[in-house]
């Protein structure tokens, strides 16, 4: 695995995002509801981990986590007790495509968030592997999250990316 073609594809993949109407969107995924990247880490992890697996054959960790305000006491960190985050895990790499959307409590995250420092991504306890496809399923999408693989696949392939 290249770790210099995984930043250039996730990279590819913000900026597909970023230029996705709602209309481009199901109605029953955060894209439709929300404004990229708030609220959309979830779903934005979700169909990452798709477009990995497809174009290189990995299957990153699906992590998501909440904040708890009481676990960070006398630690002013600009998040509020409740924030939920999700991201991937590869190897020892935190890919994260939506930690920009905290800048308005402080933090500068850039569009594609690629690291091995885990010190913003530590203050979400919680954690849970519930967004995680199950075992073999990681070919899989939910319906809704699929309409939009596809048409980020079909970006994607006009940029020179071939699927898996």
């Amino acid at each position: 695995m290249k770790m210099d073609e995984i930043i250039r594809f996730c990279g590819d993949v913000r900026t597909v995002l970023e230029n996705m109407e709602k209309r481009d969107h199901s109605w029953k995924t955060s894209f439709y509801v929300s404004t990229f990247p708030s609220g959309c880490c979830g779903d934005t992890s979700k169909i990452l981990n798709y477009l990995l697996h497809q174009q290189f054959g990995i299957a990153p960790e699906v992590i998501s986590g909440k904040y708890h305000e009481s676990e960070h006491e006398g630690i002013p960190c600009g998040l509020s007790n409740g924030n939920s985050h999700a991201w991937l895990m590869v190897n020892d790499h935190i890919i994260d495509l939506t930690a920009d959307q905290f800048r308005d409590c402080g933090y500068n995250h850039p569009a594609v968030m690629i690291t091995t420092d885990s010190a913003f991504h530590d203050l979400f306890s919680d954690r849970s592997a519930g967004l995680q496809p199950a075992p073999g399923q990681e070919d899989t999408l939910a319906p809704e999250l699929m309409a939009t693989a596809s048409k980020i696949q079909d970006v994607l392939r006009e940029r020179g990316w071939k699927r898996g």
